[in-house]
């Protein structure tokens, strides 16, 4: 899988896939609120793909303090090869590079997994490498 940035021509290829992975779709995900988010946080909005198809989106956000995840997906057809931990790996790694003191991630209610999310400023040298995902 080859992690690239979002641009707006991918918009409805990450609608379909929100909604096949459970993720509800609100009045916050319409085109132009997506926009917002991409001009706000361009670098942290990031999409996986494999022959060119767009199989994974995740939006990182940073208020100057710290950082959000949001709508973390992948394919069902492609779960279970460790792409989610490829993607919060690379958006973890541009918090870091932002010099984020703390993530937060919230699990989607009715989601089919369970997630929780906790980084903070322990991310330095002395830390563990990754936040651990539970199983």
């Amino acid at each position: 899988m080859k992690i690239e940035l979002f641009t707006m021509r991918y918009y409805h290829e990450i609608i379909d896939l929100w909604k096949r992975s459970g993720i509800e779709v609100s009045s916050s995900d319409t085109r132009d609120e997506i926009a917002k988010m991409l001009k706000r946080n361009p670098d942290l909005f990031l999409i996986g793909k494999e022959n060119e198809k767009v199989i994974a989106v995740v939006m990182g956000a940073f208020d100057g303090r710290r950082g959000y995840v949001h709508h973390l997906a992948i394919d069902p057809d492609y779960q279970k090869k460790k792409y989610g931990k490829m993607m919060m790996d690379e958006l973890i790694e541009k918090f870091h590079i932002k010099k984020v003191h703390k993530v937060i991630g919230k699990a989607q209610s009715g989601a089919p997994h369970e997630v929780l999310l906790v980084v903070d400023a322990t991310m330095g040298q002395n830390a563990p490498n990754r936040p651990r995902q539970s199983q």
